[in-house]
């Protein structure tokens, strides 16, 4: 008997570190477990944090839109600008021209100069002008010169010419 014995506490014993490795594994499942849930809520929090990342590039990309579409106006207002002051540019050089044929002319005691004068400013008007010269005001004309005296015949059609082009 005593070897039924022996058996029975080397039986025993096992049964016991048994009970010792089962509890060990359940008290892990059970961290396992609440690990799961943890990771579940963090995907949750992840898939959040992308959807509103999405949302957001959706609203930076809509801005950025609007804001290349505002550029590309104030471009083309640019570029109409630019055309009105080349525009204005060639206008007055064809009047400084006129001018210095008149000043000449008027040096020379009316004779005319070696060079033909350009073609006269209503000419060119009628053919450069774009849309938007049109409505400008004219600015309004001096009856006299800065120097106090009146103004020659030349003078005035140069103001004339400047009005309308204007």
């Amino acid at each position: 008997m005593e070897w039924s014995l022996v058996v029975d506490g080397l039986l025993a014993v096992l049964l016991l570190v048994t009970l010792i490795y089962v509890a060990r594994l359940h008290k892990r499942l059970g961290q396992l477990r609440d690990s799961r849930q943890e990771f579940e809520t963090l995907i949750a929090r992840f898939t959040q944090a992308t959807e509103q990342a999405d949302r957001s590039l959706a609203n930076v990309k809509a801005a950025a839109a609007a804001e290349g579409q505002e550029l590309q106006a104030t471009v083309d207002r640019s570029r109409g600008l630019r055309e009105d002051l080349a525009f204005m540019v060639d206008k007055a050089t064809g009047l400084a021209d006129q001018l210095e044929a008149s000043i000449s002319r008027a040096r020379n005691g009316g004779q005319r100069p070696a060079a033909a004068p350009p073609a006269s400013p209503k000419d060119r008007l009628s053919k450069d002008r774009p849309p938007e010269a049109s409505a400008r005001r004219a600015p309004q004309r001096p009856a006299e010169k800065a120097e106090g005296g009146p103004m020659s015949n030349e003078e005035r059609e140069l103001l004339e010419a400047l009005a309308s082009i204007r």
